[in-house]
């Protein structure tokens, strides 16, 4: 948002703010000397405050309506957006207004919303990227991916853009299922012999989530001989 109009939002709220509060402060002393007035009178005078009061607070509605919405088309590219969009379009909802009177349309704002969510899961992805590649035996990269997938199919994302999305995400998955088998051949390594069939288990497990053989974590031919015996055990029901 530009200086100028966030100057200028500013001002106008804190007048209609001030005009309101200096209202309600007449409102008591008004209300306070209805005592003596017949009760005509006094309801008239309630009403015309009331209906002053509620003419002032729905020209404040617009104006945080206006800076929600500038609010949003600043954070448009940083994070989701939906709850300021939402939180606008219900502000010009109080204020009876169209979103034309804030200075939008329902198109502008279905496409911050798509923008906003897009920033969002890429965000997301980012943090998989870091993780996946250093994922240990507690990482759950797993829910963290199928999290972000369920992200994309709620999404309006175009099923071009959405597809690709989620193929990176199935590459980083692959990749996180790699690394925790890595890690778990380490500690295989270095464990007691009392250890070594939790971590074959687990070595199994992210394996064939990964799809890919013992060579491909660089296990020696030794350490083969030993897993595929250890799992050969398992799979025969001898364990």
């Amino acid at each position: 948002m530009k200086k100028k109009d966030a100057k200028g939002l500013a001002k106008r709220y804190k007048q209609i703010s001030n005009e309101l509060e200096a209202l309600k402060q007449d409102a008591k002393y008004l209300l306070q000397s209805v005592k003596g007035k017949t009760s005509e009178e006094s309801i008239d005078i309630r009403l015309v405050l009331d209906e002053k009061i509620k003419t002032l607070g729905k020209k404040q509605a617009l104006v945080e309506a206006e800076i929600c919405l500038a609010l949003a088309k600043e954070e448009v590219g940083k994070r989701d957006i939906e709850s300021i969009i939402n939180c606008a379009k219900e502000l010009a909802d109080y204020g009876e207004a169209s979103l034309k009177k804030i200075g939008t349309s329902e198109e502008e704002l279905e496409k911050l919303v798509s923008k906003g969510k897009i920033s969002q899961i890429k965000t997301d992805i980012k943090q998989i990227e870091i993780l996946a590649p250093i994922a240990e035996e507690h990482d759950d990269i797993e829910k963290e991916v199928d999290s972000i997938i369920a992200k994309i199919e709620k999404s309006n994302i175009n099923r071009e853009k959405a597809d690709s999305l989620s193929e990176a995400l199935s590459r980083l998955k692959k990749q996180g299922y790699i690394s925790q088998a890595k890690y778990c051949l380490k500690k295989f390594k270095e464990v007691r012999p009392s250890g070594k069939k939790h971590y074959s288990d687990l070595i199994s497990k992210f394996l064939k989530k990964a799809g890919i053989s013992l060579e491909d974590i660089g296990a020696t031919k030794d350490e083969i001989k030993i897993l595929d015996k250890s799992l050969w055990k398992k799979i025969s029901g001898l364990e």
